[in-house]
């Protein structure tokens, strides 16, 4: 979200949002904003002539998110206990985001990991995102992601 935010903040207003959850606070950045559930709505409105408002959702149900959101993206990691945690909180998680916009995130795999990554769970992976550093500038990876979201203003 962070590396998000940044690339897209030269040229368009960008709102973070992380619900039931501290980390945003030790970023020391006003547009990075920690709340509780009740609390979204209020901060929703109070942000509503942002350009991009990205919401961390992994608290809120699917109806809540549906209602609130234009685009929503499934961040998945590759790694066996990431896949396998998912799996055993929701025997049916593949099948559950398999029509999203599901990206491969802090991915170490290779092309051909990642083709048979995405042939065992079924899923057409939206974007394949390595392990990045977050001191640098990210744009050659997430370029290409923010592009097929339809950030077309030149994006640094």
């Amino acid at each position: 979200t962070k590396m998000l935010k940044k690339q897209l903040a030269s040229n368009y207003q960008v709102i973070a949002i992380e619900i039931n959850k501290r980390d945003f606070l030790f970023y020391n950045d006003k547009d990075m904003i920690s709340c509780k559930t009740g609390e979204l709505n209020g901060i929703l409105s109070k942000y509503q002539t942002a350009d991009v408002i990205f919401i961390d959702l992994n608290d809120l149900d699917s109806a809540t998110t549906n209602n609130i959101c234009s685009d929503v993206i499934c961040l998945m990691e590759s790694s066996t206990l990431m896949i396998n945690k998912m799996v055993m909180l929701d025997a049916n998680w593949f099948n559950k985001i398999a029509n999203q916009k599901v990206v491969l995130n802090r991915c170490v795999l290779s092309e051909k990991d990642v083709k048979q990554l995405a042939f065992e769970t079924n899923i057409d992976f939206y974007a394949v995102i390595p392990a990045l550093n977050d001191r640098v500038d990210n744009i050659n990876y997430l370029g290409p992601l923010l592009s097929k979201l339809g950030f077309y203003k030149e994006i640094k």
